[in-house]
């Protein structure tokens, strides 16, 4: 997993609630070496108050207030959830049988249930995944038929993918806005750290980010940011709030992530895969976003740059 682009478009109707498409494929790079590609499917709600009639925000709401003792003076709530699918293959598409000195073939494929707590200087999420690894994941049909589109060759060995697992997963993440200037009345500077913790049967571990933006007219909402794994939704919130016609912001930050436990290179190692499984993985990010009054486009480069 060298390079990831990704591709984010953001709909923000007018009854607020967001909806958000976001494809993310090395294609760019001419490679289908380790992480391919994946996609993201998701929906944020609008801020919940008690007056709103929202059944799952509710739900969620009760449930996580009454497992962890949380403040919520001053703050909003907001419940989401999304479908996202990876997909893992070794350099060589064109090889039929296992190839050994490479990673196999992996399609995973999770929905996610997500509680966001937040005011404009910070953010917590609560996560639930559940989901599966294998054919039931649909990454055979979904990588084949973006090969298609692209005019590239078919992927000859899925039939070696990874078996039919069941994935539960539940995550954390913390997000801080540690400084903000403005330079003129509508260009601004801002500085964001995160802390994210995983904990489940298809990965486990810790990271921490620090990401920085510079825009105009930018909303106050957050840069995304999210573990090795899940990317958070932090980006969707307030963003109907937008008061602009038009915006733009460049980022780019650093992250950090100690892998405790990772299924998918876990289980190449017992069928015989000459996979190295890193504990430590330093990754970088670079977004360029523009905002459309109900609208939002980012374009985002995540290389990785340091395995240990």
């Amino acid at each position: 997993m060298r390079h990831v682009l990704v591709l984010s478009i953001c709909i923000v109707p007018l009854f607020s609630q967001s909806v958000s498409f976001s494809l993310d494929n090395d294609y760019v790079f001419d490679s289908d070496n380790g992480y391919t590609g994946g996609i993201q499917i998701g929906w944020m709600s609008d801020a919940y108050e008690a007056a709103i009639d929202n059944p799952y925000v509710s739900f969620l709401d009760n449930t996580v207030t009454t497992l962890f003792p949380l403040d919520k003076k001053g703050k909003h709530v907001n419940g989401s959830a999304n479908l996202q699918e990876i997909i893992v293959t070794p350099s060589d598409t064109n090889a039929r049988e296992p190839v050994y000195d490479d990673v196999p073939y992996i399609g995973a494929l999770t929905a996610n249930f997500s509680y966001f707590l937040w005011n404009t200087k910070a953010f917590e999420v609560y996560r639930v995944s559940v989901g599966t690894v294998g054919s039931y994941s649909g990454a055979e049909e979904l990588q084949n038929g973006i090969h298609d589109l692209i005019g590239d060759g078919e992927a000859k060995g899925w039939d070696n993918q990874l078996g039919n697992y069941i994935v539960l997963q539940a995550g954390y993440q913390k997000g801080i806005r540690e400084y903000e200037a403005s330079f003129t009345e509508n260009d601004s500077f801002e500085w964001f750290n995160s802390y994210f913790l995983d904990v489940g049967n298809m990965y486990t571990g810790i990271g921490a980010g620090s990401t920085i933006r510079y825009g105009h007219n930018v909303p106050k909402n957050f840069v995304k940011s999210g573990s090795l794994l899940n990317s958070s939704q932090n980006d969707l919130l307030n963003l109907d709030t937008y008061p602009y016609t038009w915006g733009w912001s460049v980022s780019t930050g650093v992250f950090v992530d100690a892998i405790g436990y990772f299924y998918l290179m876990e289980k190449a190692k017992d069928l015989g895969y000459d996979v190295d499984t890193k504990k430590m993985l330093t990754r970088g990010e670079f977004g360029i976003d523009l905002y459309q009054k109900n609208y939002r486009i980012a374009l985002e480069l995540f290389p990785v740059f340091l395995k240990s």
